[in-house]
This record gives C-alpha cells, sequence and structure tokens, in this order.
C-alpha cells in the first residue's frame, strides 16, 4: 500500500418515477461518503517492514446532489462526459478520481437511458472514498505529506 492510497466503492441503481415520466429529462443524483484508515509501519526483529492495520472511521455526513440531465446530454456522448464530470466535480472530488469514476457513471446513465427511453428516469450512484494515513510505529511520523495527514493523536 503506497502512502497515500486512496480507493472508492461504486455502487449504481436506477429507477421510473411516475411524476418523472411526464418531464422531459431524468435526474442523476450523486452521493458520497468518505472513510478513513490508519496503518502503522512496523518492523520485525529481522528489520523488515511491516504494514498493519490500525483503525478505521467512516463519516456519519453524506454529502448528496441531484441533477436533471435533459435527453441532448444523455444523447451525445461529448456533453454526457463533461456533465458527468462536472456533476462530480461539484462535490469537490479529486481530478484523477473523477476521470476514473466519470466513464463509469456516464456509460451506466446511458444504458439505462436506452432502457427507459431517455426520459422519466433516475440514477444514483452511491460513492465510498476511502483514504488511508500511514503512520511509522517507531516516530508516529506520517509517511505521507504533513498538508495530507490528520495528526495522530494517543
Amino acid at each position: 500500500m503506497a502512502p497515500s492510497d486512496q480507493t472508492f466503492t461504486l455502487k449504481m441503481s436506477s429507477f421510473t418515477d411516475d411524476n418523472l415520466t411526464s418531464k422531459k429529462t431524468a435526474t442523476l443524483q450523486i452521493r458520497m461518503r468518505h472513510r478513513y484508515q490508519v496503518h502503522l509501519q512496523t518492523y520485525n526483529d529481522a528489520g523488515t517492514r511491516a504494514l498493519i492495520f490500525f483503525d478505521e472511521a467512516a463519516s456519519q455526513e453524506v454529502t448528496s446532489n441531484h441533477f436533471a440531465v435533459p435527453p441532448p446530454v444523455i444523447t451525445l456522448l461529448p456533453l454526457r462526459r463533461l456533465f458527468v464530470l462536472n456533476a462530480l466535480a461539484s462535490l469537490h472530488i479529486e481530478g484523477s478520481l473523477c476521470q476514473c469514476l466519470g466513464p463509469r457513471i456516464e456509460k451506466y446513465v446511458f444504458r439505462t437511458a436506452e432502457n427507459f427511453g431517455f426520459k422519466g428516469f433516475g440514477v444514483v450512484a452511491d460513492l465510498e472514498v476511502t483514504k488511508a494515513y500511514v503512520y511509522d510505529h517507531k516516530t508516529g511520523r506520517s509517511l505521507m505529506a504533513a498538508a495530507q495527514v490528520p495528526t495522530l493523536k494517543e
């Protein structure tokens, strides 16, 4: 595990809504929760390094945004990609993670649109971002840039 690992879990679902079928749009909801892990780097008697899981905490706060997606955005690939990337950026998701998640979400939106006729449906993207922090067991110092890491309290 690299000192600043960031991973994610993405679960997608779709639904139809009688209230949406009369409208000419679809909806996209992105919900995000953060999870934090602390790992300790230790050394055995032979001096070999080992990484040990120490603690984990999940944020109780879920950040969520709803977006109306007009049919032209769904049908045109460049607009769809830009729309999804802007939606992710509005949740202050890091650029590299946006680039990874964007294509997955936009493909799911398009497949769902094909199934439901490009209007009157919704897509929910549940995203959990896990950030791992690594500390040296002997010194208690972070093995990452100080600006990225919360202080380790005893």
